[in-house]
């Protein structure tokens, strides 16, 4: 019979050492208790003129269009700011809308709005951050009035509905400062349209009218890293003929130092076809990304893959961006009355058909890597015993130096544990003690995580414990239960019976010269077992 088929593992975790090899048997309950998740805090933040939403280390930052700035604290006493904020839709339901009667600082008049039969008679929810308001319409021309009283409503965001239609409230400026479109040798200013304008001409066969755009980009953190950044317009009518298209590329325009007018950076009244940026050391003459807009094309967002730009700007420690919106190319034969249109920053129907900017960034990690339920399963000098702690990072853990005083009085450096990206992580370390009964065993363990970030305050002040005397088992002639809590040493004996260990604690047993019939673990704590020389199963 092989040995092994004797054995009756029932349990969580048991090391076996027999004849100095040790084995480690693990089994799923004893993953359930000792693993913990993760939770994942994403965390958002609101100015009245951007979004920023983090996760884990990487955050996406959206600028929004708007007018001229104004100081918030100069609003604080005002009986309305309705004149001086937009409202944002976040997320809209087209069964529901909320709308915005008045506000001032610290209280908010809304008006939610039913659109669809089928939502009628229901107990719908009006909301903010801690406050709910219930009603049910009746009909669709009920528009009652729901009131909050805030700290500061324009911190907040209002949602109406089960799916959640959800506004904010914005001053009317953002970090778009400047979009306007300009027409090729003309000085007309149209930075006051609700739209920006590209065209081709094929008489000339160069583009006729291109559009500018600038956004402060200021409000990313120091030391970030730009993962991406996408522009986007909202395409609304084009004039194309069948079979016409225009080829629209995002080209970046250079700093102040390399372009500018009169000396001065480039602004949307001064900007116009007679002073565009038009040499290669004002602007990449090389397109970022394209997009393309033909006959027949439906109202949509066309977006732009800028990250080369706005990652040059940043790391030149510039506050601006300049984005050249420009026909480099057409299909078919477009005349000077073909052109497509967007809704500029001064579109003022719907404000979330405005351009924007999103820029996803990564911040740098600063945090360490913690430790917590550090545990030892026994104090007897001369045993086995397990060390363990527990590890858990905002990011991925690398690796684990451990370091034992084994009775020395030096504490050195016992193993490296690679953990391979896990996080959270048991590290658990098994080892022979110092036989001496009274001495002191210190241990710590280091952590870095895969940031960089290394963690060493449990080797400025070691865990230790003071070896002590093991107990002797307690046992009878016929079957031999031993709980493995009693961390007991027996030797020489004969067992007719069984040899049955389980445990009410993790605990460690060594036998030498035992012999016995069978085997059985039934473990449901950490139990090791040593089995010196010599050692009999009888009848194996």
């Amino acid at each position: 019979m092989d040995r092994k088929g004797i054995i009756k593992k029932i349990g969580m975790l048991v090391f076996l050492v027999v004849m100095g090899i040790e084995f480690s048997l693990l089994y799923p309950e004893e993953v359930k208790t000792q693993e913990k998740i993760k939770q994942i805090e994403i965390k958002s933040t609101y100015t009245p003129t951007t979004e920023t939403h983090c996760n884990d280390g990487k955050c996406t930052l959206t600028l929004y269009s708007g007018y001229a700035p104004h100081m918030w604290d100069k609003f604080k006493n005002m009986s309305s700011l309705k004149d001086y904020f937009n409202v944002v839709y976040l997320k809209k339901d087209k069964r529901y809308n909320l709308e915005v009667e008045d506000f001032n600082y610290t209280h908010i008049k809304l008006k939610p709005i039913v659109k669809d039969n089928k939502e009628l008679n229901k107990l719908v929810p009006i909301k903010t951050e801690g406050k709910v308001h219930f009603h049910t319409f009746k009909n669709l021309n009920e528009r009652p009035t729901v009131f909050f009283q805030m700290g500061n409503v324009l911190a907040h965001n209002y949602s109406f509905g089960e799916h959640s239609t959800t506004i904010m409230l914005q001053e009317a400026n953002t970090e778009n400062l400047d979009d306007n479109y300009v027409r090729i040798e003309e000085t007309t200013d149209y930075s006051d349209t609700a739209y920006l304008q590209d065209s081709w001409d094929t008489g000339d066969d160069e583009w006729e009218y291109s559009s500018f755009f600038k956004f402060d980009i200021s409000s990313l953190p120091n030391g970030a890293t730009i993962d991406s950044s996408d522009f986007y317009q909202y395409f609304y009518y084009e004039s194309l003929d069948s079979g016409e298209s225009l080829y629209l590329g995002a080209y970046h325009v250079y700093d102040v130092n390399s372009y500018n007018i009169s000396g001065a950076e480039w602004a949307e009244d001064t900007i116009d076809g007679t002073n565009y940026p038009d040499a290669s050391d004002e602007y990449n003459t090389t397109y970022e990304s394209t997009n393309t807009i033909s006959n027949g094309d439906s109202d949509a967002w066309y977006g732009w893959s800028v990250t080369n730009m706005i990652v040059n700007e940043y790391n030149k420690a510039n506050n601006n961006v300049s984005i050249w919106i420009l026909p480099y190319d057409k299909g078919g034969s477009p005349t000077l009355v073909d052109y497509v249109r967007f809704y500029s920053k001064e579109y003022t129907t719907d404000t979330t058909l405005r351009p924007y900017l999103n820029i996803t960034y990564s911040t740098p990690d600063t945090e360490y890597p913690q430790y917590s339920l550090n545990s030892t399963n026994s104090t007897y000098a001369g045993k086995i015993i397990t060390h363990s702690l527990y590890w858990e990072d905002n990011v991925d853990l690398d690796y684990t130096d451990v370091y034992l005083d084994n009775c020395s009085g030096s504490l050195d450096l016992l193993t490296t544990a690679y953990h391979g990206g896990a996080s959270p992580a048991w590290v658990n370390f098994t080892v022979g003690i110092n036989d001496t009964v009274g001495c002191t065993v210190r241990w710590c363990e280091e952590t870095n995580d895969t940031a960089g970030n290394k963690n060493t305050t449990s080797c400025n002040n070691p865990f230790s414990y003071i070896t002590t005397s093991p107990d002797t088992c307690t046992y009878s002639s016929g079957d031999w239960e031993i709980d493995c809590n009693d961390n007991c040493d027996e030797t020489g004996i004969n067992i007719t019976g069984d040899l049955k260990i389980y445990s009410t604690a993790s605990g460690t047993v060594n036998l030498t010269n035992v012999n016995f019939s069978t085997f059985q673990v039934n473990a449901t704590d950490v139990c090791t077992i040593t089995l010196g020389n010599p050692w009999n199963a009888m009848g194996w």
